[in-house]
């Protein structure tokens, strides 16, 4: 685990798992760790080990574990499906994700969790205050729809997203679907507006955003647009190499 800004680590065996280790992690500061479920992208079976990882991560980090639920319609509760790849986030309040994926009723993590239940979640959990709901993520992706293969905060008022420039490419209209709600979108100013929240109960909250004059005024978001890439394999060289369609430019 890292305990310091100056990179000192201590490794910790685990089982090795199947799948990536994005949906798991730990705050800076008290020793609380949110641990959502997760279910191999609601896909694959394989999952049970890396279901593991963020309880053991916690414990090693001496860490109280904290696994949000929400109340299913029957009364009974739910634990969350979240994988860290279904969200970004930028410091100060607003949260990007996909509706394809935690929306759509394919490889559905969360059943009885509609639009209005995740804002809550994010609300309750992270102190996020401004959601942006992309349409979908690139064809073929097995998450169905995981928003950090497409876009990204890279300032907290600045984002990075691809566009397709092949317009009979599958990903042509999806992607600039994305990039004109990334237009008519507006970042939060970061300014807690519940301070009972549950995110302040759980400590929970990006601390940059509790920092004063970290975060911008609420205001239309920078654009940085990349243009996708292909990936073709050259057998006789016996190596990858990436042809990128285009450049990148930025949408003022």
């Amino acid at each position: 685990m890292i305990e310091d800004a100056n990179g000192t680590a201590e490794a910790v065996p685990f089982p090795k798992p199947s799948h990536r280790k994005s949906s798991t992690g730990k705050q800076d500061g008290p020793r609380i760790a949110l641990h959502f479920q997760f279910n191999g992208w609601a896909k694959y079976p394989n999952y049970k080990l890396d279901e593991k990882i963020g309880g053991r991560m916690a414990k090693a980090a001496g860490a109280r574990v904290v696994r949000p639920v929400v109340v299913h319609p029957n009364g009974g509760e739910h634990r969350v499906v979240l994988e860290g790849g279904s969200i970004d986030v930028n410091g100060c309040s607003t949260l990007l994700t996909t509706e394809e994926c935690l929306l759509s009723t394919t490889q559905q993590r969360n059943p009885p969790m509609d639009r209005a239940a995740y804002e809550q979640l994010f609300a309750d959990y992270f102190g996020v205050q401004s959601v942006i709901w992309l349409d979908s993520g690139i064809a073929g992706d097995d998450t169905h729809g995981h928003v950090d293969d497409i876009t990204r905060f890279v300032a907290p008022n600045t984002v990075v997203t691809m566009v397709e420039q092949n317009e009979q490419s599958e990903n042509y209209a999806p992607l600039y679907a994305n990039l004109w709600r990334l237009k008519a979108a507006r970042v939060s100013s970061g300014v807690p507006t519940d301070r009972n929240s549950r995110s302040s109960r759980f400590l929970c909250r990006v601390q940059s955003s509790s920092k004063a004059g970290s975060c911008p005024p609420a205001t239309p978001i920078f654009i940085l647009r990349m243009a996708w890439c292909s990936y073709r394999f050259q057998r006789s060289e016996r190596s990858h190499r990436v042809k990128c369609l285009g450049g990148s430019f930025s949408d003022a």
